[in-house]
């Protein structure tokens, strides 16, 4: 194992630095991880005998709610996840652990297209794309890689808000990505912090098993570029450009105007019964305070959207002439046919009945 060193540097002038934007006031509110790193936490405290149920309950919401790996919920739940396991598996160093513990599989889309990349470089270079995926954070504090000479760097950008954990749990999540692929040991040349000088936890000095200095401008893993360039274990360019198509989808629905977002979480629960700014506050990874704020920066009123919802599916469920007005009825949230007609009058003008034979007349027409 390399001795663990504390040392000042000046960086390299040669080396870019990623520019550290400070979060928007109040953004941390509305802060979201993907699903698939609470269900990690969850499935970490399995492994130490704890409670999934009980557990996630201690953090405020259900197990359910990580059934989707591949969907965004509160950072908030993550944190209080990561607290309660903190509190009940005391002297673990939870990054360390839970980057050992991590394997790809748990990840979804993108840990399928990470998993697949040709080399440990193009998995990294996947990581730091899609960085803002597993935490919005990163969409204004970008994750980068560097090649400079005969070495690549992963940079982390020094996050004045954050904890020192959360650096930690970046560096050794990524370094267990590479050794998940890499034929060769992947090693890190070096471990630079912004911060410091730390006295690392022993378990992540381990998992490092590298020289550390601190003071630089952010955080970074240096490794040997020819190392990082060898064939990786998993190799298959058509899965990952297959599972990078799914990811683009879900980073896309980030960039989706708000409304859209709302309409589309209200079109999920329609028949569920639960139409509660709570419940689709909680789809949208939103506390209802939150979601209350967000509507009203938009001027949206929460009512309008949901009759504009129930419109807008009622309308193109009535093209399909398998389904009756009743199934119709219910695709909406009405179990009643006369409250439902009545409701799409006032939107309409029309009757749903009225409403499809005009349709079908028009589509005959054309």
């Amino acid at each position: 194992m390399h001795a663990i060193s504390i040392e000042r540097r000046e960086p390299e002038s040669t080396v870019p630095f990623v520019r550290v934007v400070e979060p928007e006031p109040g953004r941390s509110a509305e802060r979201t991880v993907a699903a698939a790193l609470a269900h990690l936490l969850m499935m970490f405290g399995v492994k130490h005998g704890l409670d999934p149920t009980a557990l996630c309950a201690a953090a405020g919401f259900q197990t359910t709610d990580l059934a989707d790996r591949d969907r965004q919920v509160p950072y908030a739940w993550f944190a209080a996840l990561a607290r309660e396991l903190n509190a009940r598996v005391p002297n673990v160093c939870l990054a360390a652990e839970v980057a050992r513990f991590a394997v790809l599989d748990q990840f979804g889309y993108l840990g399928q297209a990470i998993k697949h990349a040709d080399t440990p470089l193009g998995a990294l270079q996947l990581l730091a794309r899609y960085g803002r995926w597993l935490d919005s954070t990163l969409q204004s504090h970008e994750l980068a890689v560097v090649r400079e000479g005969d070495s690549v760097h992963f940079i982390v950008p020094e996050v004045s808000s954050e904890r020192r954990a959360w650096t930690e749990a970046l560096l050794a999540g990524a370094l267990s990505v590479l050794r998940a692929l890499g034929s060769r040991d992947l090693t890190p040349r070096e471990i630079r912090f912004a911060r410091g000088p730390i006295v690392l936890h022993p378990e992540l000095s381990a998992l490092f098993d590298a020289p550390v200095s601190f003071a630089w401008a952010d955080n970074r893993l240096v490794f040997d570029r020819a190392a990082l360039e060898q064939p990786a274990n998993y190799a298959d360019s058509h899965s990952t450009q297959h599972f990078c198509a799914q990811v683009n989808k879900l980073v896309d629905d980030l960039d989706e105007p708000f409304v859209t977002l709302v309409h589309r979480a209200i079109a999920t629960q329609l028949t569920r019964g639960d139409l509660s700014q709570r419940r689709i506050g909680r789809c949208l990874a939103l506390s209802p305070r939150s979601l209350q704020r967000k509507l009203h920066q938009h001027g949206l009123k929460y009512t309008t959207l949901v009759h504009e919802t129930r419109k807008s599916v009622a309308a193109r469920l009535l093209l399909d002439p398998a389904r009756s007005v009743g199934e119709v009825a219910n695709a909406v949230g009405y179990q009643d046919v006369s409250s439902f007609t009545r409701m799409f009058k006032r939107w309409t003008g029309l009757s749903p009945r009225t409403y499809r034979d005009r349709q079908r007349a028009l589509s005959v027409v054309m």
